[in-house]
């Protein structure tokens, strides 16, 4: 196939396709610069609105439309400076043409005076001195004082600093460090139990004083079991003298948390005593033990709580502080209990009344179909039999005919999982149980796997009589009856009896041939089966594989991994006798090498024929052997043929995709081989094809890459506009915000400047009124608005606004002229004097 149409081909293809990545790149280049950003208004503003973050959105979107229509960039940072300028020369304005004005408005004689009046006479100034005092001032919470918090803030170390973080700050942080002198902290604490944890951490690194109520205080804010066991953890760390005064504290709290919930006091507990029994604090154990059985005995509500009270005491050899609280608890019990409370009480009696406690578990022994229903209870059963069975003065717990008899009339799998159960408490029982489970083929079936594997446990260890029929029948079970089953169960269940996978797989199947496939149950567990034959066992078995057609699709695909041989047999015997089995198959690609034609196609396209269908592969093989086949090949081949040639003859243009073009390849390369010279017309016709797509007189695979690199060059023109505008917003941002800061300051300078004008032009006994002062303030001010020119129009309307109410109030804001307002400030006015001058 490599003649010179096919390498130009692959050439001009190989050069879209570089232009296509470098497209690409740029593609990603642009769109880490928008850095994810929305591409329409209402992708931006839906989660600005949710986010909370409208507003800048719209400043935003606003900015980009300014560029648009406002003629661009640079108009908008020209129109900036003549904003600027003009304000300058306002203010250059009034200091050379209007200087009376000027002094009037950067005077602070009048101002002073009005600033001591208020601040001394009203006594403001002391107010917002302990106003501030107040706003600092912050609560201690923990053993240190402010004093000594504030001496840790100035000369402390990392510790210390951290620790006052904990405790002051309320915004989130990290530490520099997992551990305070081998006191492991939270580096990054979250609000609440994390930050509490760590302040009490920080107290006990640094040796500083813990009190026990605060460890109290850290377990009761702990959300779950991992904050308590790290709380236990951390109680542990505490010197002798203070460790059993914080757990005690702690006891407190547990007992008080769990008051309606017995095992669950008894569960943190124990978290308590593991940490404990790790550190250099366990001989307080014992004590702790006591303190806590006092205090949570009265919680009890139920026996099953008794029992998990009593069973800690004794575990800690502190029983004796429970028996008479224990006693005066099983007083009260009602004579008729349920089968678990007749559990626990037997139990508990064991410690006080050992023959009371047999008594209540004879009135149970035989409830066999309770003693599995809760794996909880099942243990504390077990252990209650074992208790008993160490009893010398008893009888065993079962007689050998009663217990016999009573396990006949239960499920076989019941059985089994009773003498599991009577395995661990005495062996001469499991021995009699053992006997009353069916060995039958029937009987192996059980709903739950775990079942089989102690069935088989259980056989291998109390079977005298040797376990081959209990493998042969677990055999059978496989082939006649629906079994839960998986490979690893049946073959784990054989082996504990002693039987090697291979040969369990074969006894399988022998049976299965033997039964003449009568009843062809669990195919997906016998062809995981036939994955641990030995090869010769598959050899031996291929007039049996080929029989079994309901297998045929997994049997294939097995075969094909462990026997090349057994499998192109087996294909071919179904093909010839049940090609529909095999229609829709397909199988790894092993037979067409397709690295010669690879670069003239995409990876996606030569992905789809990692597998090919077996139609495909039986006729490759077939021609390629001495002897083909020609009709089981044709019939093979006519159906992808024809639906190759039908689509060619429908597309309008002639046009092949990649996917039918390797098709082509393949196809061609089989009625290429030795054995079909049956196919010349096939051969011609795909030949044909073939030339025609790498020469391009029907649309190839250049076609749509050509579209590809269109669609993709139009994407990063509009990529490379939308990066541009933003770059342009980004850079009117910056300027727009010194822009604004230089406004805003020009705005205040004018704003205090109107008021010491306004201040300075009141005279007593001529203008001075509130009204007044206000009306001279806004037209001062509304003068320097205008001369931003951004804010000319509410400048204007604030300067006609003040003019129109003047003239309404005539009487009451009549204004002195300006030389007499500067001459009662105690200065000459440089229009007199120039006036003087000039005379």
């Amino acid at each position: 196939m490599q003649t010179d149409v096919f390498k130009q081909y692959v050439n001009e293809r190989k050069t879209l396709e570089d232009k296509i990545s470098i497209t690409n790149s740029n593609i990603e280049s642009q769109k880490k610069e928008l850095a994810g950003e929305a591409v329409n208004m209402l992708e931006r503003l839906g989660p600005s609105l949710y986010n909370g973050n409208l507003g800048n959105e719209v400043i935003n979107i606003l900015k980009e439309y300014a560029l648009v229509f406002l003629g661009g960039e640079t108009v908008i940072y020209i129109a900036m400076a003549i904003s600027l300028l003009v304000s300058i020369l306002y203010i250059v304005y009034l200091k050379k043409y209007h200087p009376n004005r000027w002094i009037l408005s950067t005077s602070f004689r009048t101002f002073s005076f009005l600033k001591k009046k208020i601040l001394r006479q009203n006594g403001v100034l002391p107010l917002l001195v302990i106003a501030l005092l107040l706003g600092s001032a912050t609560t201690a919470k923990a053993k240190t004082n402010v004093l000594q918090d504030m001496n840790m803030y100035y000369t402390g170390n990392q510790f210390e600093k951290g620790y006052l973080l904990c405790k002051y700050s309320k915004e989130p942080f990290t530490l520099d460090y997992t551990a305070v002198n081998n006191t492991p902290v939270i580096k990054q604490p979250g609000p609440g139990f994390e930050r509490a944890y760590d302040m009490i951490a920080h107290l006990i690194g640094l040796h500083l004083s813990a009190s026990a109520g605060e460890f109290a205080w850290l377990y009761d804010r702990a959300d779950n079991e991992a904050q308590r066991r790290m709380v236990f953890e951390l109680l542990v760390q505490l010197p002798k003298d203070a460790v059993q005064a914080a757990a005690e504290k702690v006891i407190d709290s547990i007992c008080d948390q769990g008051r309606r919930q017995v095992m669950v006091s008894i569960d943190r507990f124990k978290m308590l005593l593991a940490a404990l029994a790790g550190s250099d604090n366990r001989l307080f154990a014992n004590g702790l033990v006591k303190t806590f059985l006092a205090k949570a005995v009265s919680q009890i509500r139920d026996l099953e709580g008794l029992d998990a009270l009593v069973g800690l005491a004794v575990a800690n050899d502190a029983f004796e502080t429970l028996r008479e609280p224990t006693a005066k608890v099983l007083k009260t019990i009602p004579s008729r209990l349920s089968f678990s409370d007749t559990v626990y009480a037997a139990r508990v009696y064991f410690r006080i009344d050992k023959d009371m406690s047999r008594k209540l578990f004879n009135d149970i022994r035989f409830d066999f179909r309770k003693f599995m229903e809760q794996p909880i209870l099942t243990q504390k059963l077990v252990e209650l039999m074992q208790e008993l069975s160490g009893v010398a003065a008893f009888r065993p717990i079962y007689d050998t005919d009663s217990l016999y008899k009573s396990l006949q009339q239960l499920p076989n799998s019941l059985r089994v999982q009773i003498t599991s159960l009577l395995d661990s408490v005495d062996t001469a029982l499991a021995g009699v149980a053992y006997n009353s489970i069916g060995h039958d083929a029937g009987d192996l079936v059980f709903r739950d796997s775990t079942v089989l594997r102690l069935f088989a446990e259980l056989t291998a260890k109390y079977n005298k009589n040797g376990n081959g029929d209990i493998v042969n029948a677990l055999a059978r079970a496989v082939v006649e009856s629906n079994v839960p089953y998986i490979k690893g169960d049946v073959l784990e269940a054989a082996g504990l009896m002693g039987e090697k996978p291979e040969a369990f797989a074969e006894s399988v199947f022998t049976y299965d041939m033997g039964t003449d496939f009568k009843y062809n149950r669990n195919d997906k567990l016998f062809l995981s089966l036939v994955t641990v034959l030995t090869p010769q066992q598959i050899k031996a078995f291929e007039d049996y594989f080929a029989k079994k057609t309901s297998l045929a699709n997994g049997l294939l695909i097995v075969l094909f991994q462990k026997d090349k041989p057994a499998f192109y047999k087996l294909l071919g015997h179904v093909f010839a006798n049940a090609p529909q089995s095999i229609a829709d198959l397909r199988l790894p690609n092993e037979s067409f090498d397709l690295h010669g034609v690879a670069t003239a196609f995409s990876a996606q396209a030569l992905k789809g024929f990692e597998t090919i269908p077996a139609p495909v592969l039986f006729a490759q093989h077939e021609l390629a052997g001495p002897e083909p086949d020609v009709k089981l090949v044709r019939r093979a081949l006519i159906p992808e043929l024809d639906r190759l040639f039908r689509d060619f003859l429908t597309n309008e243009p002639k046009s092949l995709t990649e996917e039918q073009a390797i098709e082509t390849l393949i196809l061609l390369s089989i009625v290429g081989e030795p054995g079909g010279a049956a196919f010349k017309e096939e051969h011609f016709v795909l030949n044909k094809l073939a030339q025609d797509y790498f020469s391009g007189v029907v649309a190839n695979g250049t076609a749509m890459l050509r579209q590809a690199v269109a669609e993709r060059e139009e994407a990063l023109s509009v990529l490379q506009k939308a990066v541009s505008l933003k770059k342009s917003v980004k850079r009117l941002e910056i300027v727009s915000t010194i822009y604004s800061g230089m406004i805003a300051l020009y705005l205040f300078f004018g704003a205090a400047l109107s008021l010491l004008y306004a201040c300075n032009v009141l005279l007593p006994g001529k203008n001075l009124s509130l009204v007044n002062g206000i009306l001279h303030w806004a037209e001062s001010f509304a003068c320097y608005l205008m001369a931003t020119l951004i804010v000319l129009v509410p400048g204007f309307f604030l300067k006609v606004g003040t003019q129109f109410l003047r003239g309404l109030l005539a009487t009451e804001t009549m204004t002195p002229s300006l030389e007499e307002c500067v001459a009662a400030l105690g200065t000459q006015s440089p229009v007199l004097e120039e006036k003087t001058e000039t005379a």
